[in-house]
């Protein structure tokens, strides 16, 4: 009883469809998709599924209609070929721009009885023109917001657009289970442009070069300063007027005092001018704007320092 039903139904669908297409225009002959079509269609009720199969599609190719599709949908739904013809069958519902009654209630029976043999699968995506990859294929973009017909079993989803993070997820699902998945995309972080992104923490580079000077200078001063001290206690013992010698007596008296004198003086002066410098390089250092604070058009500074005899050269750009 049960398969006369199923039979008498599959017969009800398949007059409708016949009944719900028009003849073709008598007075223009057919064009080769139309003779195609009609091909395919006399295959379908003679129950020929993939003769009509094979008319269809290529009618298809040289004229895709919605009306075309609806005939090749129903002769693969016929042939087991479920998720094609759902796919199909649901191009003509909404692509189709003015079904017949019959025909679309033709149409939706025969959808109806695809679905029940395969999965179907509605991604909501929170972004228009969104790509979208089942098991590594790309969906037709204008499929993208129809439901989508699956074989059961495991399924891989893949939805990306530009500026966005791709979304990557799978599943697995039964025969005849209908799924509804909502996916957001969300805006992938803003890199930092050049010269405008975050800096590291810390002194600017300048400030690093003016703590290098300062404690090079500082080095220096205290070198100088530890040599002019030795030198002025040398040049103590031997200053004439300190009772060590009589120079009307002695000739050579004074002679040791005035070969320690120039080298004090320039040790001295030495000592006094890099102390100076390392302070004042320590202060400028120390003000500079910290990394991040440095407002555009900020100038760099360069810093060299060169000995000389009996003193030094500093060299820079502030």
């Amino acid at each position: 009883m049960k398969n006369l039903t199923v039979m008498l139904g599959r017969t009800l669908v398949a007059t409708m469809f016949v009944v719900a297409t028009p003849a073709w225009g008598q007075e223009a002959p057919l064009t080769p998709a139309q003779t195609l079509f009609e091909s395919g269609r006399e295959a379908s009720n003679a129950g020929r599924w993939p003769d009509a199969i094979r008319m269809f599609s290529e009618s298809y190719k040289l004229e895709p209609t919605p009306r075309t599709a609806a005939w090749l949908g129903r002769a693969q739904v016929e042939s087991g070929d479920y998720v094609a013809g759902a796919a199909n069958l649901e191009l003509y519902l909404r692509e189709e721009k003015e079904p017949s009654e019959k025909m679309k209630q033709s149409v939706t029976k025969t959808l109806a009885r695809a679905k029940e043999k395969v999965v179907t699968v509605e991604l909501v995506i929170n972004q228009p023109d969104a790509e979208v990859f089942v098991d590594k294929q790309p969906v037709e973009p204008k499929r993208v917001t129809w439901p989508i017909y699956l074989l059961p079993g495991g399924h891989s989803f893949e939805v990306k657009k530009a500026g966005f993070t791709p979304r990557v997820f799978s599943g697995n699902y039964a025969v005849g289970q209908s799924a509804r998945l909502p996916v957001t995309l969300d805006p992938e972080p803003k890199k930092a442009e050049p010269g405008h992104g975050d800096k590291p923490a810390g002194w600017a580079p300048e400030a690093k070069v003016g703590f290098a000077v300062a404690g090079g200078l500082g080095a220096v001063a205290v070198g100088t300063g530890i040599g002019a001290l030795a030198t002025y206690f040398a040049a103590r013992d031997a200053y004439p007027e300190g009772g060590k010698c009589n120079r009307q007596q002695d000739p050579a008296c004074g002679q040791d005092y005035e070969k320690l004198d120039g080298p004090l003086q320039g040790l001295t002066l030495t000592m006094t001018v890099s102390g100076a410098l390392a302070a004042g390089a320590l202060v400028y250092a120390a003000m500079r704007p910290r990394n991040g604070e440095r407002q555009s058009g900020s100038t760099n500074t360069g810093l060299m320092v060169v000995p000389t005899v009996g003193g030094m050269m500093v060299l820079g750009t502030f």
